[in-house]
């Protein structure tokens, strides 16, 4: 597993920012997004996804919008969509980039109109395998957190993914890295270290395990890899005990600025994305 994303220079990769639903993005996750293109010093793009399903829902003649303002719902049509579409997608790239411009990031936009995971797929293809995919919205709900399992297991040429809940802050803190594996470590503590230099925050070592016995080992191993003298601080270990809950009130304690985590393990179960990024209350950089 290497955490890693192409340079601006390279053209195999960039930092792919997901857009496209009807929500705001999470500010916690475009200040991730622009933290991680400084450290990888590469480029962004904000990929807006028109998804086809939708516009061919418009076409049906009994649907109706639905107002949140009080006034009567009117008919929906592919040409009033098309148009609210087309002013969302400039207020969110405008949002991203001017946040890529702060921060000196190369930023580059497109709109799209395909499935989500078949964008996303495209769009990766084009210049892998170095991606780092970041979801925009907030992860909130079954189905959310399903999309984001889906476009680890089928999307291609990446070797990360950030998200965040609604509640997401981005702050200043540790960047910790939460070890379940031992064969992960490496490639983890690399990503981490590029973090952290951009803000110079610290970096510190969470070792999760089922039981005290294997985290007795793990931790072993840990210390063993990281040698005498480590600037890396291993943190105090929770048990996972069969309750993921316990595993984020104590890493959400600390207060990350971003939490480093491998998907489908204790920490972030494969399909239950949105509780573990509403407990940790941070950008998750997740990898596979």
């Amino acid at each position: 597993m290497i955490a890693h994303v192409a340079e601006a220079s390279e053209d195999k990769g960039r930092v792919v920012v997901r857009l496209g639903e009807f929500a705001m993005s999470s500010p916690a996750a475009i200040s991730a997004a622009i933290h991680v293109a400084t450290a990888f010093r590469s480029q962004l793009e904000g990929l807006f996804i028109e998804d086809p399903d939708l516009y061919n829902a418009c076409t049906h003649a009994n649907l109706r919008e639905v107002a949140m303002t009080g006034r009567a719902p009117a008919l929906l049509s592919p040409i009033k969509l098309g148009r609210d579409a087309e002013a969302f997608a400039v207020a969110v790239q405008r949002q991203l980039s001017n946040a890529a411009s702060a921060a000196g990031v190369r930023f580059t936009a497109r709109v799209v109109r395909e499935t989500p995971i078949k964008a996303l797929q495209d769009a990766c293809a084009e210049r892998g395998p170095w991606n780092i995919i970041v979801f925009a919205e907030p992860i909130e709900g079954r189905e959310r957190g399903a999309f984001v399992s889906d476009t680890i297991a089928q999307v291609w040429g990446t070797t990360g993914y950030i998200a965040t809940g609604a509640r997401a802050a981005w702050r200043a803190g540790p960047i910790i890295v939460a070890i379940e594996d031992v064969g992960h470590l490496t490639g983890m503590i690399r990503a981490a270290e590029r973090l952290a230099a951009v803000a110079g925050d610290e970096i510190q070592l969470i070792p999760v395990g089922i039981d005290e016995i294997g985290l007795d080992w793990l931790e072993g191993e840990i210390r063993l890899t990281l040698g005498e003298g480590s600037s890396v601080a291993v943190l105090p270990r929770p048990v996972y005990a069969g309750s993921s809950l316990v595993l984020h009130a104590a890493i959400s304690a600390y207060r990350p600025r971003m939490v480093i985590a491998r998907h489908g393990g204790f920490l972030l179960p494969s399909g239950e994305t949105a509780k573990p990024l509403a407990g940790l209350g941070c950008p998750v950089f997740m990898v596979h």
